[in-house]
């Protein structure tokens, strides 16, 4: 009886669990509704915390998918949701203010199954790529840049409303798109490699 009890419990604690900080650099916050904590390498991360970090503080989370998050100075980034299996796959972050950049390793088709980062007036969906997003709270611009695959970038007004064929774009590998407020997205514009790289590495978190 007591061994059934410890894999339950064994299990509840895996499934409460969706990731772990493996690098954590300045003053970094965990706010989970009841408490703030310093985040440190190892804690956990799970749906309903916000990850708060300072400027020049970053961290890199590594999620129990094996999807990376790489959190920037002065961010707020909430976990809303993190469903990793069955049907109900699914993910949503939402970027409250300041830039991630997500490593996505599993897929996605967009439809039954989704990963989604949201801002406040913007949505990007992608289905297995390197991409990343960023949020000026002051402005109201939604900006994200595509390392590798493909992101649907759409307001947030067409996203809730299902209205998607007029005025989404799919922003491709190496090109840049911005939405301001309620626009819709910009028409994707083609980075420099040089300007891309530097884009890369500054949101990229790396020990050392």
């Amino acid at each position: 009886m007591l061994g059934v009890i410890f894999v339950f419990l064994s299990n509840f604690v895996f499934a409460a669990n969706e990731g772990k900080f493996f690098i954590v650099k300045g003053n970094v916050q965990i706010e989970n509704g009841k408490e703030i904590l310093k985040a440190k390498v190892g804690a956990s991360v799970s749906a309903g915390d916000v990850i708060v970090t300072d400027v020049d503080s970053r961290a890199k989370i590594v999620m129990v998918d094996k999807n990376v998050i790489h959190v920037s100075p002065s961010t707020r980034l909430k976990i809303e949701t993190y469903k990793t299996t069955g049907a109900d796959k699914n993910v949503n972050l939402n970027l409250i203010e300041g830039k991630v950049r997500n490593d996505v390793k599993q897929k996605y088709d967009n439809k039954n199954s989704k990963f989604e980062v949201r801002t406040a007036t913007a949505v990007a969906g992608v289905r297995g790529t390197r991409f990343i997003t960023s949020f000026d709270k002051a402005n109201k611009v939604t900006q994200v840049i595509t390392v590798s695959g493909k992101v649907e970038f759409q307001s947030i007004t067409a996203a809730n409303t299902g209205n998607t064929n007029t005025s989404g774009v799919t922003v491709e590998a190496g090109q840049k798109s911005e939405q301001k407020e309620s626009n819709n997205p910009s028409a994707p514009i083609v980075l420099p490699p040089t300007e891309m790289k530097q884009i890369e590495t500054e949101a990229t978190v790396k020990k050392g």
